[in-house]
């Protein structure tokens, strides 16, 4: 039966979107709704427009949806009724039991978390919808703060601290001494050691460039059991500094996060693919010898691969694939 406008519109959750990745969206729904949807392309000068009939078997709203798509060259921005889409995937999903929703109540997730059991709860590759606080790092303003963290402090310092007088009854040399260990008490304020700095920025310039971090901390009790995954900027609905302003790196509200989980590390696992190995010891010289280049690289890219797993998340955060982040009402 189809439905009409009014229907459909008593059916629409009003969704507050920071960040929708439509890309993995469109990819879902494809495989969902077994490629359904035709293009029917124009030439337009040097760009192609499209135009895509979107079937109502796809988005069950009755008729024909047209959406653009703006071709030139190989690359291809697509615009879709984005929003809707989340809402028939997640559904789609929720129908096919894929989906597990978590929120401070499911003590039991919690509890084979902590027993390095979280697999009896979520699979690898499970879609999860998490009702939680949040935590935005975004590392890149962390490196330009970082840049010049002396130098912001003593700003910040000399502000705060810039309407403070000294008392009235201080004789002119009291006032001197007053004036000298206030300075130094404000250069020595959010003041760190230069090789400290140095090391912070060496680190994150190679590990941490640019990135943007999303924690997701279901369970207050245990802030550090943790969803982990990284945002890509094309996605957020607004710049991040815009997202900050309005709601601060760790808001105090709930949001309703839409992801799929990349790899949950057991309790007290190592990792043996971080030390050195012996493979190539034991085999025919012959082939050893046609190794010699192999040999070498293969160690050095052991050692890296310990250097990465020292900055990987660990125990007990889990990683995910961050698709959707939202609050509704």
């Amino acid at each position: 039966m189809k439905k009409n406008m009014e229907d459909f519109m008593d059916e629409v959750i009003i969704r507050d979107f920071i960040y929708l990745d439509t890309d993995t969206l469109g990819s879902i729904i494809s495989q969902l709704e077994k490629g359904l949807i035709k293009d029917l392309i124009e030439e337009k000068g040097d760009q192609k427009e499209i135009s895509g009939e979107l079937k109502a078997a796809i988005f069950g709203i009755g008729g024909k949806g047209t959406t653009g798509y703006l071709k030139k060259d190989v690359e291809t921005e697509t615009k879709i009724l984005h929003d809707y889409i989340y809402d028939r995937v997640k559904n789609k999903l929720e129908k096919a039991n894929k989906v597990v929703f978590i929120d401070e109540n499911q003590k039991n997730i919690l509890q084979n978390w902590k027993d390095g059991k979280l697999i009896k709860s979520i699979h690898e590759t499970s879609f999860v919808l998490i009702s939680a606080q949040i935590i935005l790092d975004d590392y890149a303003n962390f490196q330009e703060i970082a840049e010049k963290f002396n130098e912001i402090g003593n700003a910040m310092s000399y502000l705060s601290a810039g309407n403070v007088q000294p008392p009235d009854n201080l004789t002119k040399k009291e006032r001197k001494k007053w004036e000298r260990e206030k300075e130094k008490k404000i250069k020595e304020t959010m003041k760190l050691d230069p090789k400290m700095l140095n090391s912070i920025l060496t680190v994150i310039k190679q590990f941490f460039r640019n990135k943007l971090v999303v924690k997701v901390t279901p369970f207050p009790e245990e802030p550090y059991f943790r969803f982990v995954g990284d945002i890509k900027e094309d996605y957020l609905r607004d710049p991040i500094k815009s997202i900050v302003l309005k709601y601060g790196t760790a808001p105090a509200s709930n949001w309703y996060i839409f992801g799929r989980i990349s790899y949950i590390l057991p309790k007290n696992y190592e990792k043996t693919d971080s030390k050195p190995n012996n493979v190539f010891l034991n085999i025919d010289e012959e082939i050893k010898s046609n190794l010699q280049m192999e040999i070498p690289m293969d160690e050095v890219f052991n050692a890296l691969r310990g250097v990465d797993q020292f900055f990987s998340p660990k125990f007990p955060y889990v990683t995910f694939t961050p698709i959707a982040i939202y609050r509704e009402g």
